[in-house]
Formats: structure tokens, sequence, C-alpha cells
């Protein structure tokens, strides 16, 4: 067994799948660790025993990927200006140079300190002299992803000791036969050239004896929300959570001209309710971090989530159309802002609970509050759980209560296009950190979960949903899900113990 283990030495790994991407990527994939060593082998000479390890590796069937989990740190977008592109007039001054967007994504690593954060596993045993000059080129290794990231590299020729903090994650971009020579050419055509274009980049599996990665299943909600903050600390207990959703729905209903569209209103032009996906206002809890605090129930914000087909509409055609219907949004936001002494602010009345203000986050990542970050719903994971309690569709009648709602919540998934789950166990308590319980128990009743309308009497739980494949979020499910219950957070599968 062949194992390399990887540390960052600083705890952090600035790595991106593409310049246009603000997701950080991790775990990163063993091709980009392979750039790594080949960078390795072009900067101590080309050494030709360790090309003839670099191309034995690649030959190799893709390694399986063990990693700790992670945390998406805040990047901020920030304009910087591109390299020279040979201008000779006013342009070259600092100045007037101009400027492109840029995000350093970053993710903050779970683990110990001087342990690994990543191990690539290959089912092989390496031959001495492949061995060595694979240590060489890894000992030279000092960073993987973008240079501020430094890690320390150790080829292994056995397993190490049982660790429970690292995680199985999917391989979908491996080296292959014939990448170091493709790496050396695109080199060098970069250097002859200053061709950007020619700069490594990281490629799916082609082996033809692998079938193509399946693109993971989608729910019908979107992944870019509107995020909101409160503006102070005037905000009810995050067990209202799905009063403040209906609020604020109410609201962009009341401040949008005739005709109010389907995807907001979840109702058809005869009222009758809607058969397609609608907007839906989700709660930002201050929830599955290790420092929540169930006693707490702190939450910083909300979220809107559009529909995905609305979303794809709206933002992946470039017509006066969409941006006409995009632009109706920010109309009506516009429209429910107030300003006061306290400075301007969207006020929700929400009846018996008073009021509270909302202001826009126009980078939620950069906002100082994890929990505004949107990034948290929208892994791909096989492991779920629920952060607000699922308000189940129908009552349960059978001998068997907890069975039947598991039945009910997995046939929910199959309502937002997701697969069915493989097993769905259901509890009153969370296994979210910092998810308030779905029923008070012994507790006052008030204490308990407050729904509006048609929500007041059903049945709520939370769940831990495993899929047999990995699910792409935001996963929001159940009766209540478009005013914020049945929120989802993805989990990491823990292996051993």
């Amino acid at each position: 067994m062949l194992i390399l283990e990887i540390e960052w030495l600083l705890g952090v790994c600035f790595a991106a799948h593409s310049p246009a991407d603000s997701m950080p990527d991790w775990p990163p994939q063993p091709d980009r660790i392979f750039s790594a060593l080949t960078a390795s082998w072009g900067a101590r000479g080309s050494r030709p025993d360790e090309s003839a390890a670099l191309e034995w590796l690649e030959t190799q069937p893709p390694p399986n990927i063990e990693a700790v989990s992670h945390e998406r740190r805040a990047s901020a977008t920030v304009f910087v200006p591109p390299n020279d592109s040979g201008a000779s007039d006013i342009r070259i001054l600092p100045e007037r140079r101009r400027r492109q967007p840029r995000q350093f994504p970053a993710a903050t690593l779970h683990g110990e300190h001087g342990e690994p954060h990543l191990r690539l596993i290959w089912q092989v045993e390496a031959p001495p002299d492949r061995l060595a000059a694979l240590r060489a080129l890894a000992q030279d290794t000092s960073y993987v992803g973008h240079s501020s990231s430094p890690v320390r590299c150790i080829f292994l020729d056995q397993d190490g000791k049982s660790r429970t903090d690292l995680h199985p994650a999917a391989t979908t971009a491996a080296p292959y036969p014939g990448r170091l020579r493709q790496l050396e050419a695109l080199y060098a055509r970069h250097v002859a050239t200053a061709d950007a274009n020619a700069r490594p980049r990281s490629e799916p599996l082609i082996r033809p004896q692998l079938a193509e990665a399946a693109e993971p299943a989608k729910s019908v909600f979107g992944t870019r929300w509107v995020v909101f903050e409160f503006a102070d600390e005037n905000r009810p207990d995050l067990r209202a959570a799905a009063v403040v959703g209906r609020a604020m729905r109410d609201a962009l209903m009341s401040a949008w001209p005739d005709p109010i569209p389907e995807w907001l209103s979840g109702h058809m032009a005869d009222g009758s309710p809607s058969r397609q996906p609608h907007l839906a206002v989700v709660p930002l809890g201050d929830v599955g971090f290790w420092h929540s605090d169930t006693a707490r129930q702190s939450w910083h914000g909300l979220a809107l989530v559009l529909p995905r087909a609305i979303e794809d509409t709206w933002l992946g055609t470039d017509t006066p159309e969409a941006y006409a219907n995009s632009g109706q949004l920010r109309a009506a936001l516009e429209r429910l802002t107030r300003s006061d002494s306290t400075g301007a602010a969207i006020v929700l009345r929400l009846g018996s609970f008073g009021e509270t203000r909302l202001l826009p986050v126009a980078v939620p990542e950069a906002s100082g509050h994890q929990s505004l970050s949107p990034s948290r719903y929208m892994e791909t994971r096989r492991l779920w759980s629920t952060a607000t309690p699922i308000a189940l569709d129908r009552h349960t009648k059978s001998d068997d209560p907890r069975q039947e709602a598991a039945e009910i919540i997995a046939e929910g998934c199959t309502r937002i296009g997701l697969p069915r789950p493989t097993s769905v166990h259901v509890h009153k308590h969370a296994a979210i950190a910092g998810a308030p319980s779905a029923r008070p128990g012994r507790a006052p009743r008030w204490t308990g979960w407050t729904r509006p309308g048609s929500l007041a009497n059903r049945q709520l739980t939370h769940a831990t949903l495993y899929f047999g494949e990995a699910v792409a979020g935001p996963v929001i499910l159940g009766a209540g899900r478009f005013f914020g219950l049945g929120l989802c957070l993805p989990v990491a599968e823990r292996v051993g113990r």
C-alpha cells in the first residue's frame, strides 16, 4: 500500500476550483497534488529517476482520499490589476490600470497540529527505487494550491495508525498515463508564449476503463441566496423562524406589483396551490459549530432562496426580459426598505413577537458571522441532518410512527428532486449542535416551535438522512420547507472508532 500524507502547516488550504469559483477546493484532488509533485520534479532538475517514478504513479488506479473536515473561511472579493498587457499609453499608470475581481478561497482545516490533514491511498506496492524518488519529490514539495498554504508531504509504504478524524472523499480528478508529459508541454508553451491558457489545469478522470463521474443530484432550490442580517438584537427566538419566514414572504408580496408571480406567492392565478417550486425563506442559525449553544437559540439572519429554475432563467440568460425579472425583486426589496434615526432597513412586523429590522449582506462570507454563509448548505454529501425540524406532510397513523415518519421524509426527498435516501433516522432532538429540539417534552408548550397558518398543527421531527450517493445542497424538506423548516446541514462521515 502506497500512502501520501500531507499536512497544511498553517491549518489553512488556499485553493480554488477555478479563478471564477468562490468555493475552496477541499479536499484537493489527486491531479492537483500530482501537479505539485511535477513542479518539484522540474525545480529539482527533471531527474530521470524521478521522471520514471511520476510516470509509474500516473499509470496506477486512482487513489482513495481521506481528509479532515473543514470550514469555509470568509473570503471577500478584491479588485487587483491584471498582468502587464504591454500597453504603452496612460493605462500603464497604477491609478489607470483596470481591475479584475479576485477571490482567495480558503478552507480552515480541523485536526491536531503535527498530524496530516489529507491522505491519498494507492492500493499498490511501490518498487523501492520508485518509492525513494517519490519521497524525494514529496520532501521538496512546499505547497499545494496557492503558495500561501505551505505543506509537509511524505510518502509511506504502509498504513499508519488508525485515524477517526479522516473521512472518505470522492475522487473526481486523478492523473492518467501521459499526464506528466502533458504538464511539461503546457509549461514549455506557457514560458515560450506567455500564454495564460497554457497553465496546467486539473483534468477529470479520463481513464477509458472508468465511467465518467455522474453529476450529483440537486434539489429544486437554487444556490444564489439573497442574505439579510438582523440590524440589532431585537429578534425573535430561532424557534419562531417560520413566523419570520412567512412575514418576509408576505412583505415581498405586498411590495410586488400585480400580478404577483407564482414562484413568489406559491399559488396559481386561480388561487389554488402551485405545483411548481416557489420562494423559500430560511433562517441562518448559529448551529452546527463546535461552539453552538442550544440554550441561546441564536441566529444572525435569513436568506431568500429562489427556485433553481427561476434562478437559472434570471442569471443564466443575458436578455432584457431576464434582467427585468431579476430587477423586480431588487425593486420590491427597495420598496420595503425604510429609513429612520437608526438607518435604512427592512422592518418586519411579527404580531406578538413585535418587529425586527433586516439589513442586506452583500458578501456573506465577509460579514464576520460564519452562520451567515450560504456555502455551509451547498456541499455535496451523502449524510445530512436537520438544523430546523421537518414539518411532516401528513400525520402519522400507523402503529410505528417513527417508521412512518421516516417514510414520509423519504418521499419528501423525491418531491424536491433528490433520490430516496437509503436510511432516515428520526428523533425529537437534533444531531446538529445548537439546533433546538423539535418538541419541548415536559417544558411549557410555548417553548416549542411556533408555526404560522396551516403549519400550526403539523408534526415536527428532526431527522438524519443518508443517501446512497452524494447529493448537492441545499436540502430543505417537508411541508414547512418554504418558511425555513426542514433546513438540513451536510455532516461529515466518520470512519472507524
